[in-house]
């Protein structure tokens, strides 16, 4: 029987498999390779929105020795548009950037 972490880990690799999935895309100006998760949430409830509508976005990215660290409150570019880092995980090898971009 597989473990928790173990099982993730085989998840990952057959759902977000970088061969097939995964979009070159630029990051800070940086070349990678990474995968939008495809729904946008709008939200003017999130404590970091300062109540201006935002979208929140989901952001995979597979790790290159050339890319930056991010972290929370940091603001990044991705594909020429500025985001804000709600939060940063690490899913079994694959980046998870949480974003948030304020619309006015």
């Amino acid at each position: 029987m597989m473990d928790l972490a173990n099982q993730m880990a085989a998840e990952v690799g057959v759902f977000f498999n970088p061969a097939e999935f995964a979009q070159p895309m630029t990051v800070e100006g940086l070349p990678v390779l990474g995968l939008w998760e495809d729904r946008e949430q709008d939200s003017v409830t999130a404590p970091d929105a300062w109540g201006v509508n935002a979208v929140t976005r989901l952001l995979y990215l597979v790790p290159d020795m050339s890319m930056p660290g991010f972290h929370p409150q940091q603001d990044i570019t991705v594909e020429g548009t500025v985001w804000t880092v709600r939060d940063v995980a690490d899913q079994s090898g694959v980046v998870r950037l949480t974003l948030i971009r304020h619309e006015v």
